[in-house]
C-alpha cells in the first residue's frame, strides 16, 4: 500500500457512531471524534456524554482565576473516554493562537492539552468554540479498522457545526441525520454486513 492510499484510509477528523453490536456500555450511544489515526493506532474523544463536573469546577481545582468567563463557552465537561481520565483535552477551532501542546487534527480543528488554553478560556481570550473532555479513547494499530469491519462502529464525516454549535446531547442525532438516519433503530440494518 502506498502513502497516498494510507492518507485516503485515515479516520482522523471523522466521527464514529457506536453501533448496537458494540456491547461495551461505556460506548453505548456514543459519538467519538477521531483526533489522530495513523499506522501506530488511533485516539479519539467521546463528544456526547457529559460528566457531572463543570469547566468552572475544573478551573477552580487548578487554581486558575476566572474573570466572568464561560459567557461564550459551553460549561460542560465531557467523559472523553476511559484512558487518562485525569487529563483534560480541549478541541477547538484553529484561529491563529499557538498553545504549548497542540495537535492539528485538520485545517479547521486542533486539540490542546496544555494549561495555557485553560488560562485563556478563564479570561475569555480563548477560541469561541471549545469542547472540553476528561479522558480519551484509544486503539492499537489495526484495532479500530478491525472493529469497523466487525460492525462495532459507523464512521461518518465530522462536522464542525455539530461539534461546536450543538449541545452534547444533540450531537449523535445530528450526526446520524447528516446521512439520513433519523434514529438508532435504523442502524440495525448494518448488523452482519462488513
Amino acid at each position: 500500500m502506498n502513502e497516498h492510499e494510507n492518507e485516503q484510509l485515515s479516520l482522523q477528523n471523522q466521527f464514529l457512531v457506536a453501533l448496537p453490536t458494540l456491547k461495551d456500555s461505556l460506548f453505548s450511544g456514543g459519538l467519538v471524534f477521531i483526533c489522530q489515526h495513523d499506522h501506530s493506532g488511533s485516539m479519539g474523544l467521546i463528544v456526547n456524554q457529559k460528566t457531572n463536573t463543570s469547566l468552572k469546577q475544573i478551573l477552580d481545582h487548578l487554581s486558575i482565576p476566572t474573570q466572568k468567563m464561560l459567557d461564550k463557552h459551553d460549561n460542560s465537561v465531557l467523559a472523553g473516554g476511559p484512558i487518562q481520565q485525569d487529563s483534560g483535552f480541549v478541541i477547538h477551532r484553529n484561529r491563529g493562537a499557538a498553545w504549548k501542546n497542540s495537535f492539528i487534527v485538520s485545517p479547521h480543528i486542533s486539540i490542546t492539552t496544555s494549561k495555557d488554553i485553560l488560562e485563556s478560556i478563564a479570561q475569555n481570550h480563548a477560541p469561541n468554540n471549545v469542547v472540553f473532555a476528561l479522558g480519551c479513547t484509544g486503539w492499537e494499530a489495526g484495532q479500530l479498522e478491525q472493529e469497523i469491519k466487525d460492525n462495532f462502529w459507523l464512521p461518518l464525516e465530522a462536522n464542525t457545526d455539530i461539534l461546536f454549535d450543538l449541545p452534547p446531547e444533540q450531537r449523535l442525532q445530528a450526526a446520524l441525520g447528516s446521512i439520513g438516519i433519523s434514529n438508532m433503530a435504523q442502524l440495525s440494518f448494518l448488523q452482519g454486513h462488513a
